[in-house]
């Protein structure tokens, strides 16, 4: 099952090295969102609206497919810069 998705950041590999899950995943240079939101101590609300309209569209796809993020807040959202 793929989730392609512009919103959604690619998952290429994934193994186990000893107890260790890695992951291989496309690089969001941006970090996460929770800093973003730190940095400018607050977003004005067009730039909450654009984030939450993109969260939105990426769970609607996920959902679509029977997949639930199930730990979705600030710090597992990432962005480009």
């Amino acid at each position: 099952m793929g989730l392609a998705h512009k919103h959604i950041i690619r998952l290429y590999s994934a193994f186990v090295v000893d107890t260790d899950i890695c992951l291989i995943m496309e690089y969001a240079d941006g970090g996460e969102l929770v800093d973003l939101v730190r940095e400018k101590d607050g977003l004005s609300e067009i730039e909450a609206r654009n984030i939450i309209r993109q969260v939105t569209l990426a769970m609607q796809l996920c959902h679509g497919k029977g997949v639930i993020h199930r730990d979705l807040k600030l710090e597992n959202v990432m962005f480009e810069t």
